[in-house]
């Protein structure tokens, strides 16, 4: 875009809330911003030399717009939304992401089913269902499932595999172990069982102290009825829930409900640590890392809280910080929007809540370290590996990028190459790429396979030098398959 085209666009651009986006002279996105003025922030980028933007980052940004975007919205809290699911879905190389962005899975109880099943999901889509989560380890979630069936006699069983049971009038394994109460049956009432789901929400809001009271109540009620094989299974219930009691350690003199927030720096990344307080006990707690991009500490923490409860299921009043962040009271609004009750965040100074914050940064501080040794160990593992191909095939120097070749095809038709990257002994996703055969007709691998290198070392020839380019990286090493015909 020439620079009488940019004064041009500039004109156009509103006096309104909205969201921003900076590209390069390619098309690349280069960072996704919002601002209550449109007018205001994307001209302050154009009409200030860059030696004045604030921040080093920005400088950079702004030498290298070469065109822009933006999306007017009705508001801040919708400029908010807007900006993260951008963020999220381009990863603009200035913009801070979690590292491993994919959808976490979280625990949905499905409330639309007559009997409702607690299930994993990664959707956020279910009809009436109440989301728990996100948890970012397997292990995490199996746990807490393997928890829950051991308190709560659930069904597990799919709808269709519930209506067989219901046709051929035989139950499954779980009904007579006493693992679960036979819907399927007509055992137990909607109603009944409905009452058990609102415990296992209970439990899985932290309350479980509610949740073993309602059962104490009902095991001495079957006792005092001389029903004492029900007595015994609650009494096992209450057991497996109060062995989650045990684990938990109490925080807060208080029951309250927060999140406690923690970050550290590295060079070239942070690592973030969230406690989840529920009841006033640590219920769980999770580890991220974030990408950092020259941020800095505030700009880091602020992206990451809106990033993390972007996908949230559950909301806190409280979300505890280690230092103040803008966009402080929008970030509260958006966030008092989603959980229908105020949400306030606040930074303590003093006192137990305080104490959490640094144990939260001391737990970060240590994941951090482990972090850094395990990438250590891989980066020499890598080496090793590279070296050892480099004596294998006689190489010059180490193979940092490996490009591998090859041709697929449907019964000689719909013919497609491959080529997958390895960058210093890792997998480089980003750099995939899949070439729709062109230039031959007919089942001729050697062909194909000489008009995809040809293609791929032509648009090398075009690209080479050029930043964010698909294809201007030089191989060290290529593998093709087929053999030495090949």
């Amino acid at each position: 875009m020439t620079k009488k085209t940019i004064v041009e666009q500039l004109k156009m651009v509103p006096d309104k809330t909205g969201v921003y986006i900076f590209k390069d002279e390619r098309g690349n996105i280069l960072y996704i911003g919002k601002a209550r003025s449109l007018k205001k922030r994307i001209r302050s980028y154009f009409r200030t030399p860059a030696t004045l933007v604030p921040s080093h980052k920005m400088r950079v940004v702004a030498e290298r717009i070469a065109d822009f975007d933006f999306y007017v919205t009705d508001g801040e809290v919708e400029a908010l939304i807007l900006e993260c699911n951008l963020i999220k879905k381009h990863r603009p190389d200035f913009n801070v992401n979690l590292r491993d962005d994919k959808s976490y899975p979280s625990l949905a109880v499905v409330l639309e089913d007559e009997f409702p099943r607690v299930l994993v999901t990664r959707r956020l889509n279910i009809k009436r269902a109440r989301y728990f989560g996100p948890y970012t380890k397997a292990h995490a979630i199996r746990e807490t499932l393997d928890t829950l069936r051991r308190v709560f006699p659930l069904r597990t069983c799919s709808d269709s595999k519930m209506a067989r049971a219901r046709a051929s009038g035989s139950p499954c394994l779980d009904y007579h172990i006493k693992r679960c109460l036979g819907p399927c049956m007509g055992k137990v009432s909607p109603g009944e069982y409905r009452g058990m789901i609102e415990q296992v929400c209970l439990f899985l809001e932290g309350k479980q102290e509610k949740v073993v009271k309602k059962l104490e109540r009902e095991m001495r009620e079957a006792a005092e009825k001389f029903e004492f094989e029900k007595a015994a299974r609650l009494r096992n219930r209450i057991q497996a829930a109060r062995h989650v009691l045990e684990k938990q350690k109490m925080m807060l003199s208080s029951s309250e409900d927060l999140d406690v927030i923690a970050l550290v720096l590295g060079e070239e990344m942070a690592c973030v640590q969230i406690f989840f307080v529920r009841g006033g006990k640590i219920l769980g707690s999770e580890s991220f890392i974030l990408e950092r991009k020259r941020a800095d500490e505030e700009e880091l923490l602020s992206s990451f809280v809106k990033q993390f409860y972007l996908r949230a299921t559950l909301i806190p009043h409280l979300i505890l910080l280690e230092r103040e962040i803008g966009d402080k009271e929008l970030i509260e609004n958006w966030l008092s929007q989603r959980r229908g009750k105020k949400v306030e965040i606040k930074v303590p100074r003093r006192g137990e809540k305080r104490r959490l914050v640094q144990l939260a940064r001391e737990n970060a501080c240590h994941t951090f370290e482990l972090l850094k040794v395990k990438r250590r160990f891989e980066r020499e593992r890598a080496l090793k590996a590279l070296a050892e191909l480099k004596e294998e095939l006689g190489l010059p120097s180490l193979p940092y990028r490996i490009e591998c070749f090859d041709i697929s095809s449907i019964k000689g038709e719909e013919s497609v190459g491959s080529m997958i990257v390895f960058e210093n002994g890792k997998p480089r996703n980003k750099d995939y790429r899949r070439f729709r055969i062109k230039w031959v007709e007919g089942q001729d691998d050697f062909a194909m396979m000489r008009e995809v290198l040809k293609r791929r070392f032509a648009r090398f020839l075009e690209e080479r030098g050029q930043p964010r380019s698909k294809f201007g990286l030089r191989p060290d090493l290529v593998i093709v398959d087929g053999g030495k015909a090949q």
